[in-house]
């Protein structure tokens, strides 16, 4: 006889994901920023620790009612100047040197970025030239705000890491038990029997909250970068 499969749960199968293909940087930063909630919560859960609601709900219950996460969930960056943020300073013998400190939970290609860019910002810092770079050459360090994109965006949607980390808080207060090959089948609508589909989006829900400092950066540097509106600068 074959199993039924459990139906997903009604508030899923409303719920319209569509406006994900509109999210922007911003817009995709305060989603991650949700989600990165939403699996930590599920984490305690299943560590039998108190949730965020419970741990908190007496000083900050009427915001936590009116959806109120916590802030915080960024992480470390990629890569730590320590001399550059005052966390050790380098005697006048030891320079010219740089110390730093690499978040191995960060993708390789940001830690290579961020330690290019943290390199050239310490060699200017110190007056010392690029050993390796040729007169004349002009080539400028990639950006951080070219860094994830509609690509990255793309991708993020096909896995569907916004609905996955909704299912799997949900999965942690109402169905523990639940095995992770039927929220791949309400997730893809297809047979998941070796795990391959629900681990590719996990590891890419886990990869995409691992840039949440990466893309807080591209959004402050494009803040920077773009023009003052009217509002920032009413006319006298």
């Amino acid at each position: 006889m074959t199993k039924t499969r459990p139906a997903p749960p009604e508030w899923f199968t409303k719920k319209d994901y569509s406006y994900l293909q509109s999210r922007d940087a911003r817009g995709w930063f305060q989603e991650l920023e949700r989600c990165a909630h939403l699996v930590e919560e599920a984490r305690r859960r299943e560590a039998g620790e108190p949730s965020f609601a419970q741990e908190w709900g007496d000083i900050l219950g009427e915001e936590i009612a009116a959806g109120m996460i916590p802030g915080g969930i960024l992480g470390p960056p990629a890569v730590q100047f320590l001399d550059a943020c005052g966390v050790v300073a380098l005697h006048e013998i030891e320079r010219p040197a740089a110390l730093c400190l690499i978040n191995l939970r960060a993708p390789d290609a940001v830690i290579m970025e961020e330690l290019a860019l943290g390199l050239a910002a310490a060699r200017a810092q110190q007056a010392i030239d690029d050993p390796v770079k040729k007169p004349g050459n002009k080539k400028q360090l990639p950006r951080s705000n070219a860094r994830i994109g509609a690509v990255e965006f793309a991708r993020w949607r096909t896995h569907r890491i916004v609905e996955l980390a909704e299912l799997l808080e949900w999965r942690s207060r109402d169905a523990p038990k639940l095995p992770f090959a039927v929220i791949a089948h309400w997730l893809f609508d297809t047979r998941d029997e070796k795990g391959k589909l629900i681990h590719t989006a996990r590891a890419t829900l886990d990869r995409a909250l691992g840039l949440l400092p990466t893309l807080s950066a591209q959004i402050a540097e494009l803040h920077i970068a773009a023009p003052p509106s009217d509002d920032e600068n009413p006319p006298k």
